[in-house]
């Protein structure tokens, strides 16, 4: 298992413990709510939803958390704030205590509700996802005027492509461009995680690479989302079949981890039952590994729940 020379920052989020060498803490799984074929989504402007629907995919997630130890977070997708501030007021009612993303179409929407967010007392669950190559120098006063404490810094920026260049977007140029890093210190957030920014399905062996890359020179929580080009991917369709895609996400959050992924939005939450057993399974692998024979303190006991 590799280990890193950088020292690993640590985020901590609700109390959940993002980040470090791999396996000194559990990979964190991210499971996607209302997003556009959600059958719970009834109105996507206003946020309304068949709460039926949705609290039984949330409770999916939340027992595969509980069977395997495996740290969860929801990903809300809105298209307006209206809606965001629905969604996030509807999921610390149901699972109160468990961090969400903020996920925006544009700052437009996600901005103005992480503002209403704070003013429900929610911004210490409320993760800003993202800032990045489009956030404005005052979008960014805006957050930090907000108080906004956790954000993604999402990698992606069409002639930043390969491993080095998304570092180097993340660090930026002297005299040509303001990289993330600078962006989310002139917001005022500490606490952020990087995503290197999945885009279709041969993308993902590029953020790998790049997420170890993150970790070797900057040292942050890293990870990505590579569900969607999984699902895009026509041509497994046709070969094995639609639900193949399904046993290949697994696989995909699987290798991911295994380049250090440190969280992983795997997709809609109501795929935990096919994800989490195989990401348990792997992560005990791991922490065992780390923990005899590199001295690493692990932060889980996913193997005595699992093995």
């Amino acid at each position: 298992m590799k280990l890193f020379n950088k020292p690993q920052k640590v985020v901590k989020i609700a109390g959940i413990e993002i980040g470090g060498q791999v396996g000194e803490n559990p990979v964190v799984m991210v499971g996607s709510l209302f997003y556009r074929s959600h059958k719970a989504c009834i109105n996507a402007k206003t946020g309304e939803i068949d709460k039926n629907i949705a609290i039984k995919d949330v409770n999916i997630m939340i027992e595969m958390s509980q069977k395997t130890g495996l740290p969860i977070m929801f990903d809300l997708i809105g298209e307006t704030s209206e809606a965001l501030v629905n969604y996030a007021q509807f999921i610390s009612e149901v699972a109160p205590g468990i961090p969400f993303l903020v996920d925006g179409l544009s700052d437009r929407a996600r901005i103005p509700a992480m503002r209403e967010i704070k003013n429900l007392g929610l911004i210490d669950y409320a993760i800003l996802n993202s800032i990045d190559n489009e956030t404005t120098d005052n979008n960014l006063l805006e957050i930090k005027d907000i108080g906004v404490k956790y954000a993604i810094l999402l990698a992606f920026e069409k002639t930043s492509m390969t491993p080095e260049k998304k570092v180097q977007f993340l660090k930026g140029k002297e005299g040509k461009y303001k990289g993330l890093l600078q962006k989310a210190h002139e917001a005022g957030i500490k606490d952020f995680l990087i995503d290197t920014a999945v885009l279709d399905i041969v993308s993902i062996g590029i953020c790998a690479e790049t997420q170890q890359l993150v970790k070797e020179e900057l040292g942050f929580p890293v990870g990505c989302a590579p569900s969607n080009a999984i699902f895009e991917w026509e041509r497994g369709k046709e070969l094995f079949g639609k639900e193949s895609r399904i046993i290949s996400n697994a696989g995909i959050c699987m290798f991911l981890r295994s380049y250090a992924a440190d969280f992983i939005l795997f997709g809609a939450a109501k795929l935990a039952p096919q994800i989490f057993p195989a990401m348990a399974l792997q992560e005990s692998l791991i922490s065992y590994y780390q923990q005899k024979f590199n001295n690493i303190k692990i932060n889980n006991e996913i193997r005595k729940k699992i093995l």
